[in-house]
């Protein structure tokens, strides 16, 4: 898998041969950063369930100064953490190695507030997304224009109530529906 532009533009990314992961495709990588644009220099990112850590290598490549990738499986940890090196971005990197409901809850006493979030967890897991979007919207310190995305299987995930987080839209592209959240201030809202 290649990065698609930025300084890192070209540079493969190690995927596993089996793919105990399901990478995220490179047209619905662009279509994120095409609606993300320039929001994404100086982000504070943040990934669950980040696997190769496609998404967030983007966003630094881009120029996101900072991410934190969540990765409970071991083997693919140390994938991501040999990407992270191979680039030669570990030092704007972070990995928590556990699951996405304890990352959130570690990520609630973060000191920097998270700009861009992308959540992309694997299709059994898409009914535990509303609940964890809820702690999210509810504890995770976010800015005012935070943009927030989840990936899932089309027709398999139903948005939850959320108080800070409002949803901005939903695309399709083939099996894969793109759902777009955000944080606007209340002159913008």
């Amino acid at each position: 898998m290649r990065i698609i532009t930025g300084k890192l533009r070209g540079k493969h990314i190690a995927i596993p041969k089996k793919f105990a992961i399901r990478p995220t495709a490179s047209k619905v990588r662009a279509q994120v950063f095409n609606i993300v644009g320039s929001h994404i220099v100086g982000a504070n990112v943040f990934e669950l369930f980040a696997g190769s850590g496609a998404i967030g290598i983007e966003a630094i490549s881009r120029g996101a100064t900072f991410c934190t990738f969540v990765e409970s499986n071991v083997s693919t940890i140390r994938l991501l953490r040999r990407n992270l090196e191979l680039l030669g971005i570990s030092p704007q990197a972070r990995i928590f190695p556990f699951d996405a409901a304890r990352a959130v809850q570690r990520a609630s006493r973060a000191t920097t507030p998270f700009s861009f979030i992308y959540i992309d967890p694997p299709y059994d897991q898409i009914g535990e997304i509303p609940d964890l979007l809820q702690k999210i919207d509810g504890s995770v310190p976010m800015v005012d224009g935070t943009i927030l995305f989840i990936e899932s299987r089309t027709n398999t995930f139903t948005p939850p109530p959320l108080t800070r987080l409002k949803l901005v839209s939903s695309r399709t592209s083939g099996g894969t529906e793109l759902w777009e959240y955000g944080i606007t201030s209340p002159d913008e809202g």
